[in-house]
């Protein structure tokens, strides 16, 4: 990300906000915002062109808050109220958006989209070129699914799926099959779709360097059918019929160099991400099956599935763990978590990771082992984790947590969080981040500590106390700015994860966590 202007000097003779215990806490990439719900106002700091300013939104009322990279928005469902504030061009301004009626509210990093459910509208905003047009979708009776930058709203029972943002990231599905897809997976730039009860096919589609697409062009989306490979779309016409073998376990997958691999996936129960590949698993077999960029773990033929317990990623790399064994595969970038071939496995009960890195806990020894990029957690030799019962990450950093004895234990890269030595962490049992920064908080704590990039809310400034005056049912307030501006195994599972709503409540690190797939769709 594009470094920016120190603002450190407008806020240096701020306050810190006076907060009370149990606020809820809300982050983007780099602002932060602490939330009374039952008082009505909130506190906001970070970067004030990145929502770190919102001095000038009347939380009262408010039922939930959502964000998009550098931007918030906080609405009230009951009386149909939006507020919006941060950068313009990621959804800043909602000026004039109608929210009344609105059921449900979706955002990637620049993009917000609100859907009535009762008329079918939806209204997007934020990025332009890069918001799509939604005016003319139905979204009655949808799913909608999102990855960084891009929307696939999947009707079902109707084969209806449409999809819209960047095409070359997700936002053109148009020669994907929706007629029986049950779930969607995603990483950065592309999809994938999963059909159970068509012999459980999946197909990808966006950008080609993230798993989208197998052929070198956007019209040739990867379909996978249990027991061969095939391009979808206009490739679809290619004649493979006779390099099937009788009992179909031919593969034909055509890359880049025209290669015809073999597939053993004769089903699939899981389905992985990092950001730049896909994991498709029969836990059942022991199968698995990997696309994507060989550097981002996208080629895993030398991977022994049988016996995987979990699967963990980073944004570079997959770890494939047996637990019974003590034993673990690792593959994609050998820098950044994909070679553990060094570690040892044995009682290893949990894995952690930031983007560039992974950590692995014994719970009965207290033993932790890190690898990949040493600058952003993938060395741990130094620290101290035993009697550790949390870990918490943002893209750079790990933070270790001894809730019982207050305890702290952070490393990677200093300056986004791996520094913590000054941190009293007494009574601190929540842990919550930027993309730079973390923020403890604890029941027993009157004020959060905050503690890494002090522009990206590493430093606990009051940029704001907002007013609890009643709004009136009409007002839509607005605060523009102008200013320049990737854990656990994916089970499949059902579609009443995604919830009517789903704001980032506590959340620990918008777009560190929930683009590392497998999330939970």
């Amino acid at each position: 990300m594009m470094p920016v202007q120190g603002i450190s000097s407008l806020l240096v003779t701020a306050l810190l906000a006076p907060i009370v215990n149990m606020l809820e806490i809300l982050t983007n990439d780099r602002s932060v915002v602490a939330w009374d719900r039952s008082a009505g106002t909130a506190s906001c700091w970070g970067q004030p062109t990145a929502g770190g300013d919102c001095t000038m939104i009347n939380f009262h009322g408010i039922t939930h808050v959502y964000s998009t990279l550098f931007a918030f928005l906080a609405i009230n469902q009951d009386l149909g109220i939006g507020h919006c504030w941060g950068d313009v061009r990621y959804g800043g301004n909602c000026s004039t958006v109608n929210f009344q009626g609105v059921s449900r509210i979706h955002s990637t990093e620049k993009i917000f989209l609100v859907i009535n459910d009762r008329t079918g509208s939806g209204h997007c905003w934020g990025a332009t070129g890069g918001a799509g047009n939604c005016s003319g979708i139905d979204f009655q009776g949808t799913t909608v699914y999102d990855n960084n930058v891009a929307f696939a709203a999947v009707k079902a029972g109707t084969g209806s799926c449409r999809c819209f943002g960047p095409s070359a990231r997700g936002g053109n599905c148009s020669s994907i099959d929706c007629s029986d897809v049950s779930q969607i997976f995603r990483n950065r730039y592309a999809f994938v779709a999963l059909s159970r009860r068509q012999n459980w096919t999946l197909q990808s589609w966006g950008h080609f360097d993230y798993g989208g697409v197998m052929l070198t062009g956007p019209e040739c989306p990867l379909k996978i059918v249990p027991g061969f490979w095939r391009p979808g779309g206009l490739c679809s016409a290619i004649d493979y019929q006779a390099l099937e073998l009788e009992d179909h376990r031919l593969t034909t997958w055509i890359s880049r160099d025209r290669e015809i691999r073999w597939s053993k996936l004769l089903r699939i129960t899981h389905v992985y991400s990092t950001y730049f590949a896909f994991l498709a698993l029969d836990q059942v077999s022991g199968a698995g099956e990997c696309w994507g960029r060989v550097d981002g773990g996208g080629l895993c033929e030398q991977v022994d599935f049988q016996g995987v317990t979990d699967v963990f990623s980073n944004g570079f790399a997959f770890v494939a763990l047996r637990k019974a064994y003590g034993t673990a595969q690792c593959w994609g970038h050998p820098q950044k978590g994909g070679d553990c071939s060094s570690q040892d496995f044995r009682n290893v009960t949990d894995i952690y990771s930031t983007s560039f890195a992974f950590v692995a806990l014994s719970g009965s020894t207290g033993v932790a082992q890190c690898w990949g990029d040493a600058a952003y957690g993938g060395d741990c030799t130094s620290v101290d984790l035993h009697g550790i019962d949390k870990v918490y990450d943002n893209g750079f950093a790990f933070v270790a947590l001894n809730t019982a004895s207050g305890v702290g234990r952070c490393w990677g890269h200093p300056e986004h969080g791996g520094d913590c030595s000054h941190i009293d962490f007494t009574g601190i049992t929540q842990i919550h981040s930027t993309a730079y920064a973390f923020i403890g908080t604890g029941p027993s704590r009157s004020t959060p500590v905050c503690w890494g990039g002090g522009d990206f809310g590493g430093t606990c400034y009051q940029t704001s106390t907002s007013t609890s005056e009643v709004p009136t049912q009409t007002a839509t307030d607005t605060v523009q700015n102008t200013t320049n501006a990737p854990k656990r195994s994916g089970v499949i599972g059902s579609e009443a994860d995604r919830a009517l709503f789903h704001p980032l409540f506590l959340s620990l690190s918008v777009f560190s966590l929930c683009f590392f797939a497998p999330c939970w769709l």
